[in-house]
């Protein structure tokens, strides 16, 4: 109903322009209907804003539809190509993001409310490609895309984060009313009640069970619902590991003798989907100190890197092992270096480890001399980097008895700190919106790592400082980080001389770290050992303010 009122509102106003006059087919909808240009500013434009109308940017394809082409099975979309479309108005915004031109035709879209079109024209120009992060994946901007207009779940799903992501980063939009959270939950509840009834339908897929999973993870991580993010983070590693598990054999003691992986409903068309489950399993490794890593991706190098996205994934690879490793010996008590020599076997795999590290470098290093890359490629070049710098201090120092061990590595956590600064500021100048939502690899988790074990007072607050002016990366958000390691440093230079933090005051292991996104509070127990070699607990309920971490 709502495609044949807009396509009446435009024919009448088609047959009312003046001769000899271009239309504009960038701006808002408003400004069109009252015949005026647009600034095509977004998600709402000025002339919108400053009059007090409602601005609705709907794309073109909607308002004057094609005739609808088959719609395609979800396990082939993703051989698609969708390519965002870009315009510029000096007077208001550098970079205008239009809609991508979508290949299946939306034939549910005319058949949405209003409000409805909004939110998912929304998440198409905005979330999709914040959702990708530093790096330029398809996951988000072209499979989520596609499978929304074909698959009504994941459309309540697209328009659920929409609106609540509409609604966190656009407070004072005037479109954006005291029900929008309400709205948000609405839609995500029939996104789940849809994709329930399509899990009792034989025509259930796996891929989209696990889809589904990975949208419904962000949007309990936009709501701040953390263990209910895990909930759904382990519900898809289930889906993945009977899919796997179905195209194995295994040996009587488990295991793995051959696999079929040409096979595998996921191989191919949802290899990002697969990957995007992998690096959320590192990012919970180290989030949650109970947490036991799938390591679900086998590590393999190639020869040679043919794009940063495989550098990623490989690295990621190898940090899925390094964790799997270092979560085996957690207990204190196993950390012996350079007194008491690690078994055999730790050792071995210890050198495995450094040593994958060191050839990624040289197959990245070698990538990143012979490749012409963008600045935005030269972001992710960056942060992968910065992942690898605080992965090796991590495998050199984790068995090591003393804290005093970190001190010898302050010119690389100086290097990370300096790359972050550099990724952060040119980020910032290039974001149009607040602070950023993604579910992939950033900043946050290695400067978290340089601003709890870096004991240099200098190098350590610059961290915090750059955490602070971050947004969410998966399960890390920037200011609650920042509130955790400003609480550990408070806790460790307490009494401080001389600019040098003491043994018995340095945290060892783990923090662990229980967050309430809610009211903004965190539950935090670290461990030391004092004077005398006894080890205590110290914890600590405090509170954070977004961007308020002050030193």
């Amino acid at each position: 109903m709502v495609g044949h009122e807009l396509n009446a509102v435009v024919e009448e106003k088609v047959k009312r322009a003046r001769k000899g006059v271009s239309k504009s087919k960038t701006g808002c909808f408003t400004c069109r209907v009252r015949h005026i240009k647009c600034d095509e500013t977004r998600p709402s434009c000025i002339r919108c804003t400053e009059t007090g109308r409602q601005c609705d940017y709907l794309n073109p394809a909607l308002a004057v539809p094609p005739p609808p082409k088959p719609v395609k099975r979800l396990s082939s979309l993703s051989n698609q190509q969708i390519s965002p479309s870009t315009s510029s108005n000096s007077d208001s915004i550098k970079t205008v993001i239009m809609p991508p031109r979508l290949r299946l035709y939306p034939r549910i879209l005319p058949q949405l409310h209003p409000e409805e079109i909004q939110n998912f024209d929304y998440f198409q120009n905005v979330c999709a490609k914040d959702f990708a992060g530093y790096f330029q994946g398809s996951l988000w901007e072209k499979l989520v895309l596609r499978t929304a207009y074909e698959e009504p779940c994941i459309r309540h799903a697209v328009v659920a984060l929409g609106s609540l992501h509409r609604a966190q980063t656009y407070p004072a939009d005037i479109r954006n009313n005291i029900s929008a959270p309400d709205s948000s939950v609405r839609y995500y509840r029939k996104a789940i009640v849809t994709l329930n009834q399509r899990l009792e339908s034989c025509s259930m897929s796996w891929e989209l069970a696990i889809l589904s999973s990975l949208i419904f993870l962000a949007h309990e991580l936009l709501l701040g619902h953390d263990a209910v993010a895990f909930m759904h983070l382990k519900s898809g590693f289930r889906m993945l590991k009977a899919i796997r598990d179905h195209f194995t054999q295994y040996s009587a003691d488990g295991k793995i003798i051959a696999t079929n992986p040409s096979a595998c409903a996921l191989s191919g068309n949802l290899h990002d989907l697969v990957n995007a489950f992998a690096r959320l399993d590192v990012q919970a490794a180290t989030f949650e100190k109970a947490y036991k890593p799938n390591n679900f991706r086998t590590v393999t190098l190639p020869d040679r890197f043919t794009s940063v996205l495989q550098a990623r994934d490989a690295l990621n690879s190898i940090l899925a092992a390094m964790y799997s490793l270092l979560q085996q010996n957690r207990e204190l008590i196993k950390k012996t270096l350079p007194y008491i020599p690690l078994p055999a076997e730790t050792a071995i795999e210890v050198e495995q480890i450094k040593t994958l590290l060191n050839r990624w470098s040289d197959l990245f290093t070698l990538f990143s001399k012979q490749n012409q890359v963008s600045p935005k490629q030269q972001m992710s070049i960056d942060i992968l980097v910065i992942q690898r710098m605080a992965a090796w201090i991590h495998i050199s120092t984790f068995f090591n008895q003393d804290q005093l061990s970190y001190d010898f590595y302050y010119s690389s956590f100086e290097q990370i700190v300096d790359l972050a600064k550099k990724v952060s500021s040119i980020d910032k100048d290039n974001k149009t919106s607040g602070s950023r939502f993604s579910l992939d690899v950033g900043l946050i988790q290695p400067l978290l790592y340089v601003a709890t074990h870096c004991r240099d007072p200098s190098l350590r607050r610059q961290a915090i400082k750059i955490m602070n002016g971050l947004g969410r990366e998966g399960l890390y958000e920037g200011p609650s980080s920042a509130a955790v390691a400003k609480w550990v440093v408070k806790m460790e230079e307490d009494g401080m001389g001389h600019g040098f933090v003491r043994e018995e005051k340095r945290f060892h292991g783990e923090l662990a770290t229980v967050f309430d996104n809610i009211k903004r509070t965190f539950q935090v127990t670290g461990t030391r050992r004092n004077c005398d070699g006894v080890w205590e607990h110290v914890n600590e309920h405090a509170m954070w303010e977004v961007h308020s971490v002050t030193l």
